[in-house]
């Protein structure tokens, strides 16, 4: 937005960014972990729609969907994380929670299940990213 002049932006208390500060403890495993994380295969009718990975040391546990799911993908992260919701509030650690979900407690088969054997570990965040956006 500019003033009357058009040459100079307008400041008003609307243009400012509003500050968060976080308070008390938190409500959900961290999203991107920093290191290595180990992750397993998420599939659906054998089609796979992304990864579930977790970092013990960045209490970080989460679903990225592959690219190739699209819409689908992106539609099973909502209910991957009222899981994990629920795995947190339970008080489990990111390994027991993904130890848990490879026991087959995922919820249900509409957002799949994790591919037995799949577990591997990459070095970073970043690497299963890429991971994802090929898949």
């Amino acid at each position: 937005m500019t003033t009357g002049n058009h040459s100079e932006p307008f400041e008003g208390p609307l243009s400012r960014d509003i500050p968060v500060v976080r308070r008390g403890p938190a409500v959900s495993y961290a999203k991107r972990p920093t290191g290595p994380v180990t992750f397993g295969r998420v599939v659906v009718d054998g089609r796979l729609i992304g990864f579930v990975y977790y970092s013990d040391s960045h209490d970080a546990l989460g679903f990225l969907a592959a690219d190739g799911a699209g819409d689908f993908g992106q539609n099973a992260a909502g209910s991957w994380s009222r899981l994990f919701r629920f795995q947190f509030e339970r008080a489990l650690s990111p390994s027991e929670a993904f130890a848990k979900i490879a026991e087959g407690e995922s919820g249900s088969e509409a957002v799949g299940n994790l591919v037995p054997g799949s577990t591997e570990s990459v070095s970073t965040f970043d690497a299963l990213d890429a991971l994802a956006r090929r898949s």
